[in-house]
């Protein structure tokens, strides 16, 4: 019997299955997004400073005044001082640090003066993570083919425990790069390995459901980080950098508890092993599978599952992959042997791939830029960040049954629409007319986070189903790359915003938008047969016609062949 035959023996959400699903994606999700999202809280600016002054002196001879606020009271420039004021006007640099009027505890900025000639270091430190994490996310990928993935899985969670409390030990900010980069490189092997654990015990007709819910535990994560920072907030940031990680180390009993990947057993001919797992399964959940449910049938190098999520990607991510079973290439005799020119070999690749990729960079742009720059939004930023973490949650629930009912295009262009509309229609509303409008801009922040996480979440859909077999999964690592791009980009538009919040807003309202336009471009693929060469795709795509499958093998999204211009099913 097949493994798939044997898993839906086993039933669609055994207890089993949803045990297993819990306790490997919730804290794979929490300690990941925790990870990646905490500096928004530690690497906070504070919103008033100025350079500290002796104590015998006063602000008005010791700071010049640039501006005076709503109040009436004076605005101090905050990288300089007068030489001596009662000379001249001439100015100088802060010679003595700063003084941060901040209420709130110690952060990276305030410990280590990450402002003026130094401001933006702070952004900097974060996208250095996420490049780490796009880097982790390959050797990652590689070393859980080789050593499975449950041993990965656990190091690197583990790992990422003990590393991320040590970064609260260092003493300075290179020591603090050092830290976070090594951190960074374990957070993606953790986020996208749970992934696969956590699916792969479930029917491929369940997989994408479990996906969804998975991602929505990735949201779960966002929204908990909001109270955790708030309960802290009076402490320095190495306290909250500790709680975050360390709790970690407290799944130690997993080694025990969570079996290894069955595919991944399989393919190296533990078949023995993955049999007592599944009958492990089958006593919990009380149903009856027949002895030697899978010795019989001799494993094939094809169940090596080809899991981009674990060996391609950054996710940003947060790049989530609900089709890992869908993206493996399965070679057969007369197959043509692809490379990835051949993304961009044919006019018609080359726009799909072009489009793609676009559109993967655009989504992680917009989701990190907005979620990093909440600080940078007028209001309380812990409500304000708990908030995008809700809005995260519906639109990962909303985005499942809206691409079952009107499939891909429409729903990703409209997803695009809103967060490019929300995003562009905020940098026209004032913050005061009158009247605080502070709540106005808040919303239409919400609707561009639901908007692009929607359209994030699709795209992971809809990017197997784009490109043929042989090239699915380098067309969906492509995606995955310019999604990493974007992400390590986006924390660099919170020193932007700190001057101007509107020009982030703007580029985010703009590229969302166009890449909403460009979307239209692609086929539509909802129950349309896979082809499964590049010259088959040009065939079936170029034609007017629209040929279609139905019933559940069109939702499994399996791979179709065809001859000439008559497309037919395997079951054919």
């Amino acid at each position: 019997m097949e493994l798939d035959d044997a898993l839906i023996q086993l039933g669609d959400f055994g207890f089993y299955q949803i045990l297993i699903f819990l306790l490997v994606t919730i804290p794979g999700n929490l300690f990941s997004a925790w990870q990646i999202m905490v500096i928004v809280f530690t690497g906070a600016v504070p919103d008033t400073y100025y350079c500290a002054i002796p104590e015998a002196s006063s602000l008005n001879e010791s700071i010049p005044i640039i501006d005076v606020d709503e109040d009436s009271d004076p605005v101090y420039d905050s990288c300089s001082m007068y030489v001596n004021s009662s000379v001249d006007n001439s100015t100088m640099e802060c010679i003595d640090g700063w003084y941060y009027d901040w209420q709130l505890g110690e952060t990276i900025v305030t410990e280590w003066d990450l402002v003026c000639d130094r401001a933006g270091l702070s952004q900097v430190s974060q996208s250095l993570f996420m490049a780490a994490a796009m880097i982790g996310a390959f050797s990652a990928g590689h070393l859980s083919d080789r050593f499975g993935r449950k041993t990965i899985f656990l190091i690197n969670l583990w790992s990422m425990a003990v590393l991320g409390s040590l970064i609260a030990t260092t003493q300075t900010f290179l020591g603090y790069l050092i830290m976070r980069f090594t951190t960074g490189l374990l957070v993606q092997g953790v986020a996208n390995i749970q992934f696969v654990l956590a699916t792969e015990m479930f029917p491929p007709s369940k997989r994408t459901y479990a996906g969804f819910l998975n991602t929505t535990c990735w949201a779960l994560g966002i929204t908990t980080l909001a109270p955790i920072a708030y309960a802290l907030r009076h402490h320095s940031w190495r306290v909250l950098q500790v709680v975050i990680s360390a709790p970690a180390i407290l799944t130690f009993y997993y080694y025990w508890v969570v079996p290894e990947s069955l595919r991944w057993r399989i393919s190296k001919g533990q078949t023995h092993e993955a049999e007592k797992v599944l009958y492990t399964a089958a006593r919990v959940n009380n149903v009856a599978l027949p002895e030697h449910v899978l010795t019989a049938a001799a494993p094939s190098e094809n169940d090596i599952t080809a899991d981009i999520s674990t060996s391609k990607e950054n996710q940003s991510n947060k790049t989530d992959v609900y089709q890992s079973e869908d993206l493996k290439e399965e070679k057969e005799d007369g197959d043509p042997i692809y490379g990835y020119l051949d993304l961009v070999r044919t006019q018609r690749m080359a726009l799909y791939t072009t489009v793609t990729c676009f559109t993967w960079f655009v989504c992680a742009l917009v989701y990190y830029g907005i979620s990093y720059n909440t600080t940078n939004f007028k209001g309380n930023v812990y409500l304000l960040f708990f908030l995008t973490g809700c809005v995260e949650i519906v639109a990962n629930l909303c985005c499942m049954p809206v691409l079952v009912r009107w499939g891909r295009r429409l729903p990703m262009f409209t997803f695009l629409i809103i967060s490019g509309a929300s995003c562009s229609i905020v940098i026209f509303i004032p913050l005061e007319t009158g009247t605080s409008l502070v709540a106005l801009r808040v919303v239409l922040v919400l609707l561009g986070k639901f908007g692009v996480t929607a359209a994030f979440s699709s795209m992971v859909v809809w990017t197997p189903e784009l490109f043929p077999t042989l090239l699915r999964s380098m067309g969906f690592a492509m995606g995955a790359v310019f999604s990493s791009i974007g992400g390590i980009i986006a924390p660099l538009t919170t020193y932007v915003a700190s001057n101007n919040v509107a020009i982030p807003m703007m580029i985010f309202g703009v590229c969302s938008l166009v890449a909403a336009g460009l979307v239209l471009l692609l086929p539509e693929t909802k129950d349309k047969v896979m082809p499964r060469t590049v010259e088959e795709a040009n065939l079936l795509y170029g034609t007017k016609g629209e040929v279609t499958i139905s019933g559940d093998d069109a939702a499994s999204n399996t791979t179709r062949g065809f001859c000439n211009k008559d497309i037919k099913t395997d079951d054919e």
